[in-house]
């Protein structure tokens, strides 16, 4: 489903001029939406947007909007009015185009599984199958409650993965500098008075030496290998070690339905 952004300025009841940003179709809905509300527009034209301006759909969107949903649910509303009041309290058109897909399959007959199913790079196996389950027992909202748990507690234990080790990174990372500026300003210079001894040079003297000569000779490579270790560092091993804890949380839920 093509979304589009709309900007938008209108009064309110008490002649109090309110803008803001709707995603939605056509220029009519966002209109018809507006009015609705008890706005009386004043301007609305489309926003030409580019891809950078399109954020991708994150884990911490699906957190929230399982939570968003769970709590209308357990209120209340249907599923469709659940989708609906989530989808205009996103910020992003990603998310936007993703909830009005989901409940525009919901409308054509899907299930709400089924419909989730469409998109598995956002919801994963399990979620889809703890969803299902809560369909065929009656109790989509509690499940959808339990799932957002689950996901707020594996998004906090990622977080303080990634907090515990931005430390030590920046840690290892200037060390490596400050090595590196060594070798490549300070030692050159002991070099030349060693020459000028004329005397045999210790091995481990040569050896830092040689390191400083390579060092003068590459040192962009080793800048790029530094930074490299550096993120990789960060996000490559905190996704790696808080992936196994969220498999973890996962399988500890799925053990107790």
């Amino acid at each position: 489903m093509q979304i589009k952004t709309f900007e938008w300025e209108a009064t309110d009841k008490r002649n109090r001029v309110i803008k803001g940003k709707a995603f939605d179709v056509s220029e009519t809905a966002v209109t018809s939406e507006l009015k609705a509300q008890g706005l009386a527009i004043k301007k609305i034209k489309e926003k030409k947007e580019s891809f950078l301006d399109n954020k991708k759909v994150t884990k911490k969107d699906i957190m929230m909007v399982t939570r968003q949903i769970s709590t209308m649910l357990l209120s209340g509303l249907s599923i469709v009015e659940s989708l609906e009041v989530a989808t205009k309290n996103q910020e992003k058109k990603s998310m936007c185009e993703l909830l009005l897909t989901i409940k525009s399959d919901i409308a054509g007959g899907d299930s709400f599984a089924s419909a989730l199913e469409k998109h598995p790079e956002q919801f994963d196996k399990l979620y889809c199958a703890l969803v299902e389950a809560g369909e065929q027992s009656g109790s989509l909202d509690t499940m959808l409650e339990r799932i957002a748990t689950n996901l707020e507690k594996s998004y906090f234990i990622k977080s303080k993965i990634k907090r515990a080790l931005t430390y030590p990174v920046a840690v290892i990372s200037i060390s490596l500098l400050l090595g590196a500026l060594l070798l490549i300003y300070v030692v050159p210079q002991f070099e030349v008075m060693f020459a000028s001894y004329g005397a045999e040079l210790p091995l481990f003297t040569q050896g830092v030496i040689a390191a400083s000569e390579f060092l003068q000779a590459w040192w962009y490579i080793i800048l790029i290998l530094i930074i490299a270790f550096a993120i990789n560092l960060t996000y490559g091993k905190s996704s790696f070690s808080a992936d196994r804890i969220e498999n973890s949380c996962k399988d500890f839920l799925t053990s107790k339905l």
